[in-house]
């Protein structure tokens, strides 16, 4: 099978720290941890092809949710020498309006997308405000349009994406959350997006506070456990602390992209 490189990019974070109770169910609202970092991810095949994965949220909406935008997720793209214009694939682990906010940046990809996760965002589910909060009309309509133009390929809950990456469902934060199994040179690393949002949710089982269904999450939470060759080949979707487990991958890029291919140098 391929081996791939694979980065993570933090294109921002939410600078105010969190109450454990608002990062965890029945957690401890006395307790302070620190905010949130948001990524992207780019896989880079052996033949030196970009397969971006999730594309961030739309910078407008920063203020509003605050969060605080560091670079623009296709700006980080261009920072590891590619071009978001010329990406042929592009993964979408679910529809929450910070993995979809920059979809038009990549007028020439091929989307990949959940089969349960379209059917849930464009169903009867969605007629309810709490169900749908986290999903942007925007976004959907343009998942939804990307169908009929031929640039959407749907996944099953178990799929392959392309050679050395693999898919499979991990609801509970929506319906057809997806991971990704990616083959490296340190073995099969796993991609949870927000399966699982920081490494303290997975060791604890306590569930991030947004989710659909709670008892999924818990029983994603073992299948990631038990699928992970090793616990350090999981890798979280929102944990500030990936950026200093893993090595960065020039020393420009400091703070703002790391390997996951490599092993983590602390953690």
């Amino acid at each position: 099978m391929p081996i791939h490189d694979l980065f993570a990019i933090r294109y921002a974070w939410h600078p105010e720290g969190h109450s454990d109770a608002e990062m965890a169910f029945g957690g401890n609202p006395e307790l302070r941890i620190e905010g949130m970092d948001f990524f992207i991810w780019v896989i880079v095949t052996e033949a030196g092809k970009p397969i971006v994965v999730d594309t961030g949220f739309y910078s407008g909406l920063a203020k509003r949710v605050g969060h605080s935008p560091l670079i623009e997720p296709r700006e980080g793209i261009q920072m590891l020498g590619f071009d978001p214009a010329k990406v042929e694939d592009v993964v979408v682990t679910h529809a929450h309006y910070d993995h979809t906010g920059n979809l038009k940046d990549f007028p020439n990809a091929r989307f990949h997308f959940g089969t349960t996760e379209m059917a849930a965002v464009t169903g009867p589910l969605m007629t309810h405000p709490q169900t749908r909060a986290g999903f942007g009309k925007r976004d959907i309509s343009t998942l939804v349009g990307f169908v009929y133009d031929d640039r959407l390929r749907f996944l099953s809950d178990e799929d392959v994406v392309l050679p050395g990456i693999r898919n499979f469902i991990a609801p509970g934060h929506t319906t057809g959350q997806l991971a990704l199994e990616i083959d490296t040179s340190r073995g099969p690393v796993i991609l949870t997006s927000d399966a699982v949002h920081i490494y303290s949710e997975l060791e604890t089982e306590r569930p991030f506070p947004v989710f659909h269904d709670m008892s999924d999450m818990i029983m994603s939470y073992r299948k990631i456990k038990k699928r992970a060759l090793r616990p350090d080949l999981i890798v979280p979707g929102h944990d500030a602390d990936v950026m200093r487990r893993y090595p960065a991958a020039s020393p420009d890029l400091e703070g703002k992209i790391v390997r996951l291919d490599r092993n983590p140098v602390s953690g």
